[in-house]
């Protein structure tokens, strides 16, 4: 298996480092490989790491949750859609690697058959048996897994810029009071 970062309408890979900010939608191609396709996505979990924080997007038993979609089953390339929480904002400087692992059901692209034993006809014996061909749909997991890196988030204000903006923010309440006490 094989995933990467794309665009869901083209299934192209992006190549070129992406900037990441809360709730910023990232796009997975998950492919599989020797012709065969992706019957289901079974799971996909984002975690921040070296931090507490993990979110599971894709869950094995409720599927997509509601900030997720998952298409193009059935094909070679399927997609998973995804939202970046704000809690992986919370501290870009310490904890930047997010790591994206998940598992699909990988299927043939076409119907196999194979040999299966079946009782013989005439006695009903199991000792005795005959081969027949049985279609047969098999399926597989794979796994995948892709780091992103959220790196510095240069929106978000830094602790120094903070502390100074309340600064000014509470001079000019202080300067607004003593000036309507004067007046």
């Amino acid at each position: 298996m094989s995933v990467c970062e794309c665009d869901v309408q083209s299934k192209q890979c992006i190549t070129s480092p992406k900037v990441y900010d809360q709730n910023t939608i990232v796009s997975l191609c998950v492919q599989s490989l020797q012709s065969a396709i992706i019957t289901d996505i079974r799971s996909v979990t984002l975690e921040l790491v070296g931090a507490s924080i993990q979110v599971q997007s894709v869950s094995p038993v409720t599927g997509p949750n509601a900030i997720t979609v998952v298409g193009g089953l059935g094909t070679e390339v399927a997609t998973v859609s995804t939202r970046f929480i704000s809690a992986f904002f919370e501290d870009t400087v310490s904890y930047s690697n997010v790591l994206v692992t998940g598992i699909a059901t990988v299927g043939f692209s076409e119907n196999r058959r194979t040999l299966v034993r079946m009782p013989s006809i005439i006695t009903k014996d199991i000792t005795t048996q005959r081969r027949e061909l049985e279609d047969e749909e098999s399926e597989a997991l794979g796994l995948f897994n892709l780091n992103l890196n959220l790196g510095e988030n240069e929106l978000a204000p830094d602790s120094s810029s903070m502390s100074t903006t309340l600064a000014n923010i509470f001079m000019s309440i202080v300067a607004l009071g003593i000036s309507c006490i004067l007046n």
